[in-house]
């Protein structure tokens, strides 16, 4: 561990490392592909234990906040940022400007 870095640095390192290994796998996936990751991600962080994990995080991290309007924002901007990302391109060549 650097004793010279913050608290948590080394953790957020080896977060960023993996994020980047899995980055690397994804690389080439198709429009198609990257649309079923994100719907399995949405869905996954969606289900009621875990916006109810991540809720509990966020009110116990930030010190403020009500834990049941977390949930619900939690579930309801997921499935909304879902509702808004359907057939937007995100592969590839997503728009042009013509000079």
């Amino acid at each position: 561990m650097n004793s010279n870095a913050e608290p948590g640095t080394d953790e957020i390192a080896v977060y960023v490392e993996k994020a980047r290994s899995a980055q690397k796998q994804i690389t080439d996936y198709s429009q198609n592909q990257v649309d079923e990751l994100v719907t399995a991600v949405c869905w996954a962080i969606v289900r009621q234990d875990r916006a109810e994990q991540l809720a509990k995080l966020a009110v116990d991290e930030g010190g403020f906040g009500n834990y049941n309007d977390k949930v619900s924002k939690i579930r309801n901007r997921l499935m909304g940022t879902l509702r808004d990302m359907q057939n937007v391109k995100t592969v590839g060549i997503v728009e042009e400007i013509p000079e």
